[in-house]
């Protein structure tokens, strides 16, 4: 093989992978917070999604979160539905939820918090998630070039 042909191909192979689409792999900045509530807690889950493709946008965004324990057991699985996410956007994902009194400890220590933390005088607490006990599952989309789905819109 000559030296030219062996640049082609290296530059063809660059080409190649940057044009491919990139799903997300995992969340940004998994964070949640914690409140006393009536019936017992109520957990607030937040994440962001990232579009890192500059041409392609992503339709009918499907995907399932799983929140892991200690033991990396699955405590909880929250579905991610977006119609649409941009060239470099950040969907926001967040899911409100009730907890049991007897597993707010569980929830808890996935932030470093102790429940002697949840007091009369301060009934909520946040925190962020380990992101290795945070993963993105079973991601289905269809990408279209933003160019495309631009012109599909001003019809």
């Amino acid at each position: 093989m000559t030296r030219l042909s062996v640049s082609i191909c290296t530059f063809l192979l660059i080409i190649s992978a940057l044009s491919c689409s990139r799903m997300p792999e995992s969340v940004i900045s998994p964070s949640l917070s914690i409140e006393k509530s009536d019936n017992g807690f109520t957990g607030n889950f937040t994440a962001g999604l990232h579009n890192e493709n500059p041409q392609r946008a992503f339709e009918k965004f499907r995907a399932r979160i799983s929140i892991l324990d200690e033991k990396n057991s699955i405590i909880m699985e929250i579905p991610v539905n977006f119609e649409t996410v941009l060239p470099f956007e950040t969907a926001v994902v967040q899911k409100k939820f009730s907890i049991k009194n007897e597993k707010c400890g569980e929830f808890l220590r996935l932030i470093h918090r102790k429940e002697s933390e949840l007091t009369e005088t301060n009934s909520s607490v946040n925190g962020f998630l380990d992101s290795r006990k945070v993963l993105l599952k079973d991601v289905q989309t269809h990408t279209v070039a933003i160019t495309k789905l631009l012109e599909s819109r001003r019809k």
